[in-house]
C-alpha cells in the first residue's frame, strides 16, 4: 500500500494563531495550529510560499518525462 503525499501546503492565520494546513488530496487535508509570532509561524510560511511557487512552476513547465506521456 502507498502512502498518499502532500499535494499542497497553506497558511491559514486566525485572530490568536497561525494553522498550517497539509491536503493530502481535495477531501483530506490536516490543520496544524501554531502560536502567531513565533520562528516556526514564520519557517511554515516561507516553506507554504516555495512549495506554491515550485507547485506553479510544474503546472507551467512539464518534467520532459510528463510531456512524453510518462507520469511518476
Amino acid at each position: 500500500m502507498a502512502l498518499p503525499s502532500i499535494e499542497r501546503v497553506e497558511i491559514v492565520e486566525t485572530a490568536g494563531e497561525v494553522l498550517f494546513r497539509v491536503h493530502m488530496n481535495d477531501r483530506i487535508s490536516h490543520d496544524y495550529p501554531v502560536p502567531k509570532g513565533t520562528v516556526l509561524a514564520d519557517e511554515l510560511r516561507m516553506l507554504a510560499d516555495r512549495m506554491k511557487a515550485r507547485n506553479s512552476a510544474k503546472a507551467t513547465h512539464p518534467s520532459p518525462d510528463a510531456q512524453k506521456g510518462k507520469l511518476s
